[in-house]
């Protein structure tokens, strides 16, 4: 073997211990969390105990309100069908408290799918408008861009629906 080849593995032997995870500590949590989306989108009832055995997870202090936040996002899919409104009011409940570096680095943390989740009911409720209207005013143009591309795209699919 080559003595050099030792040298540039030596760096990297111990990555595995000193790389940084998001999400240590929340596995427990994830698990019930996917477990409960999964069953409330094939329409099992038990998405509702596990929504419920959620909040009870204990987590690190800095996840502040996520536990709570994801149990409403099981519970919103339980209502999605047929109850946009009030799948909508459920996320609508969430605190979104945790430590911003959370956010920086986790999905989970910064509530990614239960965004877009909310900006589908949005649609689906004829009130798009209300994304817009709360968009920090740096971020304006890209909001424009956005809102202009999302009318791009709704224009098209009307189209492929016309005969």
């Amino acid at each position: 073997m080559n003595p050099g080849a030792n040298r540039l593995r030596t760096p990297f032997a111990d990555l595995k211990r000193r790389q940084f995870t998001a999400h240590d500590r929340l596995h427990p949590l994830i698990r019930l969390y996917l477990l409960g989306l999964v069953r409330a989108r094939l329409g099992d009832t038990a998405a509702r105990r596990y929504a419920g055995e959620l909040v009870g997870v204990e987590l690190p202090r800095t996840a502040g309100s996520l536990a709570e936040d994801l149990a409403r996002s099981v519970r919103a899919r339980i209502l999605r069908e047929g109850r946009a409104a009030a799948a909508l009011a459920e996320l609508d409940g969430a605190r979104m408290e945790t430590w911003y570096g959370q956010t920086m680095a986790s999905p989970l943390y910064s509530q990614v799918f239960e965004r877009f989740v909310r900006a589908e009911l949005l649609y689906q409720l004829g009130r798009l408008e209300e994304l817009w209207r709360d968009a920090d005013p740096p971020l304006q143009p890209r909001v424009d861009a956005a809102r202009a591309r999302l009318a791009d795209l709704r224009a098209g699919e009307e189209a492929d629906r016309s005969p």
